[in-house]
């Protein structure tokens, strides 16, 4: 649709006023030059825009005036440290991979209507995404190692998998009687430079194979109302060392 529009101008003119574009492809490799077409012209061709891959670009949330549609996969882009806030959106899948070293911020009161989220990002700012009560799936990747994971994430209602990197806050107990899938680190971080620390005396919790060696601590085995996860994704798994 975009590559007929650009043909000429009785095509463009056609497909201006009858044709409505489902997917758009931007990346340094491919013509993206259309995209400054979109910006000034055919504005209304976009409604029914449903996919969205942007590759390649920096601060690559400038390039999008309009509303994000429901699937938008930003890959191998740098985000940019401002914060981004596009127009309110109906995106449901929203994917953002990294390769920056900057904290990625975002309103996220601008999807509410999100249900997956994937962040492959160095550090990223997700106090705000506890206005997203329908994430369902939810994948957390953070290079930069001093994130928490909040407690509020447990409270989702619809969430179904959950795989990060993040260290929780505190002990979870999971709310959604869907999930499926918890990858969820139950490590208590120790740093150790140079220093001899004293170690917690082994887990309590009463659990046959438990293998945490801490008592009294926040970071034990979770807990879930849901019936369908295995029990293993659940189990404490004791320290993980930063050196």
């Amino acid at each position: 649709m975009v590559a007929l529009r650009s043909c000429c101008k009785q095509f463009k003119a056609l497909c201006d006023e009858y044709g409505y574009i489902r997917h758009i492809n931007l990346s340094m490799n491919a013509d993206y030059m259309n995209l400054l077409f979109l910006r000034n012209s055919g504005r209304h061709n976009l409604k029914g825009l449903r996919y969205l891959s942007v590759s390649g670009f920096n601060s690559p949330a400038h390039w999008i005036p309009f509303p994000w549609p429901m699937h938008t996969i930003f890959t191998n882009c740098r985000m940019g440290a401002s914060l981004i806030s596009p127009p309110l959106s109906p995106t449901t899948e929203l994917r953002v991979i990294d390769f920056g070293r900057g904290i990625l911020r975002m309103d996220w009161s601008k999807v509410p209507k999100l249900r997956y989220l994937e962040l492959q990002v160095y550090d990223a700012d997700i106090s705000g995404l506890v206005s997203c009560q329908g994430l369902e799936h939810l994948q957390l990747y953070f290079k930069t190692g001093k994130k928490e994971l909040p407690t509020w994430v447990a409270d989702l209602p619809n969430l179904v998998t959950i795989q990060t990197n993040l260290v929780p806050e505190g002990k979870m107990h999971f709310q959604s009687k869907k999930l499926r899938i918890c990858l969820v680190p139950k490590k208590r971080r120790i740093k150790i430079r140079g220093i001899a620390w004293r170690l917690p005396d082994p887990c309590t919790c009463g659990i046959e194979h438990c293998v945490a060696p801490y008592k009294n601590s926040p970071y034990e085995h979770f807990t879930a109302e849901s019936k369908i996860v295995p029990w293993r994704h659940l189990m404490c798994e004791g320290y993980t060392l930063n050196c």
